[in-house]
């Protein structure tokens, strides 16, 4: 173990790699019975796909982790650890709550992550799961960093920083809202 680091990861972070399990899962299942052309098909033309939605989720995972990896290496340089709890900021609750999956309210897409399914729809899901162990990793390793003072920007706009664990709670809950709405998009298409 490195120094501020405990044997036992923390519960707060023991949770969200939980979650992440959680959304493997789901992606897994939506996927099991379909073939690749109905992963392509778009219940109306103007919504996404079920492959379209994986396909966000893929991007921006992968712009999560471009950002907070080399985030967490500058903490541990700098020593900046500390043992939790972790905390969402007001704004950070309130986008939360605007992500959710039960939420009214609708979010337009930054440009950067319109989903162009350009290789093969078949790589969506397996590209999907090594991202999350890629995100689980990173997790990990981050046990024992003050989460709540490494900050990233946020990938919707770049004037906005977020703390690293709030980082990791909105990407869980924009997995489970996009999750949701390939679900929808998945029965439309049947």
């Amino acid at each position: 173990m490195t120094a501020g680091r405990s044997s036992k990861l923390h519960p707060q972070l023991t949770q969200l790699i939980s979650q992440l399990d959680g959304t493997s899962y789901l992606a897994q299942r939506l996927l099991s019975d379909m073939v690749a052309d109905q992963m392509r098909l778009r219940p109306e033309h103007d919504r996404w796909s079920v492959g379209e939605c994986l396909e966000h989720l893929n991007l921006f995972s992968e712009s999560l982790l471009q950002s907070s990896a080399p985030a967490s290496r500058a903490a541990r340089e700098q020593k900046l650890f500390a043992p939790g709890p972790y905390k969402l900021d007001l704004m950070d609750r309130l986008v939360k709550w605007m992500m959710q999956p039960a939420a009214i309210v609708k979010m337009r897409a930054a440009d950067d992550f319109h989903p162009g399914l350009n290789g093969p729809v078949e790589d969506v899901l397996p590209r999907f799961l090594a991202l999350q162990q890629q995100l689980k990793t990173q997790l990990a390793n981050a046990d024992g960093l003050d989460l709540n003072k490494i900050l990233v920007s946020s990938p919707f706009s770049r004037r906005r920083r977020y703390n690293l664990y709030s980082c990791y709670v909105l990407l869980v809950t924009h997995q489970e809202r996009h999750l949701r709405q390939a679900e929808q998009a998945k029965r439309e298409i049947h």
